[in-house]
C-alpha cells in the first residue's frame, strides 16, 4: 500500500524521486511520533507542520506520477508543492508574532492566510474530488456576502481579512479543531493500520476467514463477515475494505453458488460495518470525541453491542440464505481445510496482541493518542522478536525484509494519514464558518419548524440529509456536516447527545451503500459482476440494522449505556437482535426450513413490536418470535433427523455449485 501503487513514472529519475518522496513521508510520520511522546511545540505548531506538509507530501507525489499528457501539469504540481512548503516555514517561524496579532491580522496575515487556503482546497481536490471544496467554497462565499440575503440565510457580514483570519491565521478552520485532532491522534490510528497490515495482518484476517469457510455451510459469506469486520480496525474506509477484503471473499462466494449480487452485497455489507466495529472504528468515531468531549474510551464501550447486533445479524442472515440454498459443508480435503488453528496462531498470533494493549490501554482511560503509541510500538517489538525467533529456526524472513516491510507501512501512514488531514482541514472551514455566521443554528431552527414538531419526521429528514452528503463525499465529512446542521435541532428535543451523534455517524456510515452513488456496491460490483441495482437492494435489506439500530439509539438511549446499565444495555440490543432475526425470516421466507405466509407474517408483527418504543410492545413481539422459533426448531428436528441428515450431506456434492 505504499506510494508506489500511485506512481506511474518508472523512469530512472521518478524512482529516485520517488524514494526521495518515500523518505519524506516517513519523516512526517516520525515527526507526529515524536511530537506526542515529547510534546517539543504546541499543538498549533503541530498543526501547522501536520497540514502544511500533508499538501506538500500530495502534491509532490501528483509531480512525480506524471499522469497527464500536458508536461507543464506535472511542474504545475512542483510548484503547488514547493509553495505549500514555504507557507508551512512561514506559519511554523512566524508563529508567535502571528497569535499576537489575532484580531488584527496584517496585509501579510491576509497574503499567506489566502494562499493556506487555496492550498488546501487544491490538495483536497486532487485527492477527493471536487464536492468538498466546492461545498468549501460555498460556504466562504456565504459568509463573505450573507448580509445580502434573506430569511434565515442572513448574517451581517465577515469582510476579507477577518476571514483569512476564521479560515487559518487565526488558527482556526484549516488549522482548527479538526486539524488538531488529525495531527495528535487519528493519524496514529492510521499508522497502527498500515504497519499491522504490512507485518501480515490482512494475511492472519484471510487465513481465519479459510477457516471458517470449511466449518460452516454458509463459510464462504461468513468469511465475509468475519475478514471485514477485523479488517475495520486496519482500514477505516468501507471502499477499501471491500476491494480488500473482497478480492477473496466474492469469488470464494461466487464458488459456493451464492449469486453474484448476494456475494457483493455481502461484501459490501460487512465492510460498512468495520467503521463501527470497536476498538477503532472509523475516522468518525474521533470526530466525535472532538466535538462532543466524549471520552473515546466511553464512545468505543457504547458502540461494541450494536456493532455486535449488526454482524451478528449479518452473519444469521447469511445462514439462511445458505440453508435455503441447501449447500452442504466443503469436503475436509479440500485444500483450503489445510490452515490449521495452531499453524496460524504460530505464524500470525503475535499480531494479537497489539490489538490487545490497544484496547486496553484504551479502557482503562489512557488518551486515545498515548494507547495507540504504545499499540504501534508493541507492534514493532513483537514482530521483530517473531522475526529474528523464526530465522533462528530456520523459517519466516530475515530482519531486512523486516524492515523493509516496517518502512513501507510507514510511507502508506503517511500517505493516507496526509489524505484524511487536507479533506479535515478543509471541512474545518465549512465548520468555522457555520459558526462564525450563526448558519448552523438558525437552519436548526428552521429543521424543527419543517418538522412541525414531530420528532419522527424530523429525524427523518437528517437521516436522509446525511444520506444525501455521504453521496459525495467520505464518511468524516458526511458526518460532520450533518452533525453540524442537525445535533442542535435533535438536542433541543431532548435527546442525549451521544445518541444525536451515534445516529449521524450510523447513516454517515451506511451512505456507502445506498444508491444512486453508493460507492462501497461499485467497487464490490467490479469484482463481482453483477447488478448494480440488485446488488444496492441486496446490501439494503442485509444492512437493515444499521438503518434500525440509529432509531433506537435516541428512543432507547439505553443501549449505549453498556458502561453504567449493562443489564438494561444488554436486554435491549438482545431484543432488537431477535427483531432483526423476525425481518430476515420475513424476507426470506426461510429459517430451518420454508416458512409459509402465517409464520412470515407472525415474523412480521413481532419485529415491529419489538421496534416499537414501548418495552411492553417489545417484550410481547419478543415472545412471539420466540414462540414461533422454537416451535419451528422441534417441528424441523422431528422431520430430519440429525443422523439422517449427516448422512444425506456425506451424499451431497460439496466442492462447486452452480450460480444462481
Amino acid at each position: 500500500m505504499g506510494l508506489q501503487s500511485d506512481i506511474r513514472n518508472t523512469s530512472a529519475e521518478g524512482k529516485w524521486l520517488t524514494r526521495f518522496l518515500e523518505i519524506v513521508c516517513v519523516s512526517w510520520i516520525l515527526l507526529h511520533i515524536y511530537a506526542i511522546w515529547r510534546l517539543p511545540f504546541s499543538i498549533d505548531e503541530l498543526k501547522v507542520l501536520h497540514l502544511g506538509l500533508a499538501a506538500t507530501i500530495l502534491f509532490f507525489a501528483s509531480f512525480i506520477r506524471k499522469d497527464t499528457p500536458k508536461p507543464w501539469a506535472s511542474w504545475f504540481w512542483l510548484g503547488l508543492a514547493l509553495i505549500s512548503l514555504v507557507i508551512t516555514f512561514y506559519f511554523f517561524m512566524d508563529y508567535l508574532n502571528m497569535v499576537e496579532r489575532i484580531g488584527v491580522p496584517s496585509t501579510g496575515d491576509v497574503v499567506v492566510g489566502t494562499i493556506m487556503v487555496a492550498v488546501v482546497l487544491g490538495a483536497t481536490w486532487r485527492e477527493w474530488g471536487f464536492v468538498v471544496p466546492l461545498l468549501t467554497l460555498i460556504t466562504l462565499l456565504y459568509a463573505l456576502f450573507g448580509q445580502h440575503l434573506g430569511g434565515f440565510l442572513f448574517h451581517s457580514g465577515i469582510d476579507y481579512p477577518r476571514l483569512t483570519g476564521y479560515s487559518s491565521t487565526y488558527f482556526m478552520g484549516t488549522l482548527g479543531s479538526l486539524t488538531g485532532l488529525s495531527a495528535t491522534m487519528i493519524v496514529h490510528f492510521i499508522l497502527f493500520g498500515a504497519l499491522l497490515q504490512a507485518v501480515g495482518g490482512a494475511q492472519l484476517i484471510e487465513k481465519i476467514s479459510i477457516m471458517v469457510n470449511v466449518r460452516f455451510r454458509s463459510g464462504a459469506a461468513q468469511t465475509a463477515v468475519i475478514s471485514s469486520s477485523m479488517m475495520g480496525m486496519i482500514s477505516g474506509s468501507t471502499a477499501a475494505n471491500v476491494a480488500i477484503t473482497g478480492a477473496f471473499t466474492i469469488p470464494m462466494m461466487k464458488r459456493r453458488g451464492y449469486h453474484p449480487n448476494f456475494a457483493g452485497a455481502v461484501e459490501t455489507v460487512a465492510s460498512t460495518g468495520g467503521q463501527i466495529m470497536p476498538p477503532v472504528m472509523g475516522v468518525s468515531a474521533f470526530l466525535i470525541a472532538g466535538l462532543t468531549n466524549i471520552p473515546y474510551a466511553q464512545i468505543v464501550i457504547a458502540a461494541f453491542l450494536p456493532a455486535i447486533v449488526y454482524y451478528v445479524n449479518l452473519s444469521f442472515a447469511v445462514m439462511v440464505r445458505s440453508r435455503k440454498r441447501k449447500f452442504s459443508l466443503i469436503k475436509q480435503d479440500d485444500g483450503e481445510s489445510l490452515v490449521r488453528g495452531k499453524d496460524v496462531l504460530k505464524e500470525h498470533g503475535h499480531l494479537l496482541i497489539p490489538v490487545i494493549i490497544l484496547t486496553w490501554r484504551i479502557l482503562i482511560g489512557e488518551t486515545p493518542a498515548k494507547a495507540v503509541l504504545y499499540a504501534n510500538m508493541s507492534l514493532l517489538v513483537v514482530g521483530l522478536v517473531h522475526t529474528i525467533l523464526s530465522r533462528l529456526l530456520g523459517r519466516g524472513t530475515g530482519i531486512m525484509q523486516f524492515g523493509r516491510s516496517i518502512f513501507r507501512g510507514l510511507v502508506s501512514g503517511a500517505r493516507e494519514g496526509a489524505k484524511l488531514g487536507i479533506v479535515l482541514g478543509t471541512m474545518g472551514i465549512i465548520v468555522e464558518m457555520f459558526t462564525v455566521t450563526g448558519f448552523g443554528q438558525r437552519l436548526s431552527y428552521a429543521i424543527v419548524d419543517l418538522a412541525g414538531g414531530n420528532a419522527l419526521i424530523l429525524l427523518s429528514l437528517v437521516a436522509l440529509l446525511t444520506l444525501f452528503f455521504g453521496m459525495g463525499m467520505p464518511t468524516p465529512g458526511a458526518y460532520l456536516l450533518a452533525v453540524l446542521l442537525s445535533a442542535p435541532a435533535l438536542i433541543k428535543f431532548g435527546f442525549p447527545i451521544l445518541s444525536v451523534h451515534m445516529f449521524v455517524f450510523y447513516f454517515a456510515i451506511i451512505s456507502a451503500l445506498t444508491p444512486p452513488v453508493a460507492i462501497g456496491v461499485l467497487v464490490a460490483v467490479g469484482i463481482s459482476g453483477g447488478a448494480y441495482l440488485g446488488t444496492a437492494l441486496n446490501a439494503i435489506r442485509l444492512a437493515l440494522p444499521g438503518f434500525l439500530l440509529p432509531f433506537y439509539f435516541l428512543y432507547q438511549p439505553v443501549i449505549l449505556n453498556l458502561a453504567k446499565n449493562s443489564l438494561g444495555a444488554l436486554h435491549f440490543n438482545m431484543l432488537l437482535l431477535i427483531g432483526m432475526f423476525g425481518m430476515t425470516m420475513f424476507f426470506d421466507g426461510f429459517f430451518m426450513n420454508r416458512v409459509n405466509w402465517l409464520g412470515r407474517a407472525i415474523c412480521l408483527s413481532g419485529a415491529i413490536l419489538i421496534f416499537h418504543p414501548s418495552e411492553a410492545y417489545s417484550w410481547l413481539g419478543f415472545g412471539m418470535l420466540l414462540v414461533f422459533g422454537t416451535a419451528h426448531f422441534l417441528l424441523h428436528t422431528r422431520k430430519v433427523h440429525p443422523d439422517d441428515e449427516l448422512k444425506k450431506e456425506a451424499r451431497e456434492a460439496t466442492v462447486e455449485k452452480p450460480s444462481v
